[in-house]
């Protein structure tokens, strides 16, 4: 599962990268089942994502 995998990798990096990853996949595991039937529960997930993301530029953004 790719959200297992963006939280492995997390580990790698700064420490508020692994927290965002980290709620990525309790959101995912929480809400996976509901996304279909269920806006708020995709909502929450994409949220997450969203986050991630913004954790993954702000981090790349410092490298340079």
């Amino acid at each position: 599962m790719k959200v297992n995998l963006i939280a492995d990798l997390s580990m790698l990096s700064e420490p508020e990268l692994s927290v965002a990853a980290e709620e990525l996949k309790l959101s995912w595991q929480s809400n996976w089942q509901q996304l279909a039937d269920n806006e708020a529960s995709a909502q929450a997930v994409v949220t997450k994502i969203d986050d991630t993301q913004a954790q993954v530029r702000h981090l790349l953004k410092q490298l340079d």
